[in-house]
């Protein structure tokens, strides 16, 4: 050994700095995350089939809307004729301007009402903003000062 050399007594104490570095500026996340956890299975479930792009799914059956029926703001006649075969139709009556064209609509087919015959045909009217028809009665003819109570109209299908 070299004779310069001083063996050493004492040791000098370690020194251990920490430092933590923190950033200027914090920024709280704004949804926090749930911890996620993970489960392991023997058996993995078998994956689901893909859908095949060119198989739509059936839509559904559609539904009948309710349909209100429309009330006209007019006044509607019509005159039911009974025929020969027993078959009875209702003719729209149709005021036309004077020198207009007119194109009524062609008669049709409705169940007889009560009380029609062939030299008989029974007048049915609707007011204007009402869908209900109803069968006007007969023409009552009164005496000079008397005072008559005809029937009241009877109520019927509208004629379609």
């Amino acid at each position: 050994m070299q004779a310069s050399r001083k063996p050493r007594r004492a040791f000098a104490v370690p020194l251990v700095m920490t430092v933590a570095a923190m950033p200027a500026c914090v920024v709280a996340d704004p949804a926090p995350q749930q911890p996620r956890t993970t489960t392991t299975r023997a058996n993995p479930p078998p994956p689901e089939p893909e859908k095949q792009p060119d198989q739509k799914p059936e839509p559904p059956p559609p539904v009948d809307p309710v349909v209100e029926p429309e009330t006209p703001d007019y006044h509607r006649n019509w005159t039911v004729m009974l025929a020969d075969d027993g078959q009875c139709t209702a003719y729209l009556a149709v005021e036309c301007k004077t020198g207009a064209t007119c194109n009524p609509p062609a008669p049709r087919p409705i169940a007889c009402p009560d009380g029609i015959t062939a030299s008989r045909p029974v007048d049915i009217f609707a007011s204007a903003g009402s869908n209900d028809c109803y069968i006007k009665p007969p023409e009552v003819s009164c005496p000079a000062k008397a005072t008559c109570n005809p029937p009241p109209p009877r109520k019927t299908a509208c004629p379609k």
